[in-house]
């Protein structure tokens, strides 16, 4: 599994250089030479700061949360979205017990060691109208 770090580098290939931030934006002046199709960007008064697209979601993992430790299970059972070892990412319920915290679907059993990441499935809030 790659960290966050690694990710960013990767995104930015050759031009990865120290003034990258934590998530993956760089500041630059206007005259600096860019693809605008390949980056985002923010525009400020004396700046741009740019991004590659492929780093959309970086600051929140895209709802992910990687499992380093039991303190980063979820606090109650729940269903969630899991990516395994291998890479497989399965709708799975989450059954949390004193000791026993365990992903179980209908053919499957999973020690909470043998995920690498989770996505909890939230229940929809009222609709407004």
């Amino acid at each position: 599994m790659k960290t966050k770090e690694e990710v960013i580098r990767e995104a930015w290939g050759d031009n990865y250089n120290d003034q990258i931030n934590k998530n993956g934006w760089l500041t630059v002046g206007f005259n600096y030479e860019y693809n605008h199709n390949d980056f985002d960007t923010i525009r400020y008064l004396d700046c741009v700061e740019i991004r590659p697209k492929s780093l959309q979601g970086i600051e929140s993992n895209n709802g992910w949360i990687r499992i380093e430790s039991k303190k980063d299970l979820p606090k109650e059972s729940c269903p969630v979205f899991i990516k395994d070892f291998t890479g497989c990412i399965s709708e799975i319920p989450y059954y949390y017990f004193n000791e026993y915290k365990l992903f179980k679907g209908q053919n499957t059993c999973l020690k909470w060691e043998d995920v690498i990441s989770y996505s909890t499935i939230f229940k929809p809030k009222k609709p407004h109208y």
